[in-house]
């Protein structure tokens, strides 16, 4: 049975023909988790109406699925809260998202950015274009 959420559209990123999209909810201990509200029959959304800032509500189901990708749920409904968050309120939020002593903590398995090397791979793109990314422990220094 579906669970019903608000979330905060934290990300949007164009995947293949649609759109896939996370979100951030509050957790206990004043921290926030991630979630990836996805459609019932697809990995992406072909439309998505909304924005980054947007307050959304939906009903959620968990997926079965295996480490790392534990956040995404198969949405049965979103409806819009006619509510945002400002970039410095979402910002906010996103700093007590998801925070983890290790990798291993982070994604639940071993990562990696080598494509098919390891068992997860971060990739990013602006605009369409790949950028690299670097992943370092919280609290060092660029």
């Amino acid at each position: 049975m579906p669970d019903a959420h608000e979330l905060l559209i934290s990300d949007i990123t164009e995947m293949g023909p649609g759109y896939c999209v996370l979100g951030i909810e509050p957790a206990p201990g004043g921290r926030w988790r991630t979630v990836r509200p996805m459609p019932q029959s697809a990995y992406a959304w072909r439309e998505f109406p909304h924005r980054r800032g947007d307050y959304i509500r939906v009903e959620l189901t968990p997926r079965q699925t295996d480490p790392p990708h534990l956040e995404g749920h198969v949405t049965s409904r979103l409806v819009a809260t006619n509510r945002a968050a400002t970039e410095e309120e979402l910002v906010a939020c996103l700093r007590q998202a998801e925070l983890a002593a290790s990798l291993i903590g982070l994604f639940g398995t071993p990562a990696s950015a080598q494509p098919l090397r390891g068992r997860r791979r971060v990739g990013v793109s602006l605009c369409g274009q790949p950028i690299g990314v670097r992943l370092r422990p919280a609290g060092c220094s660029v």
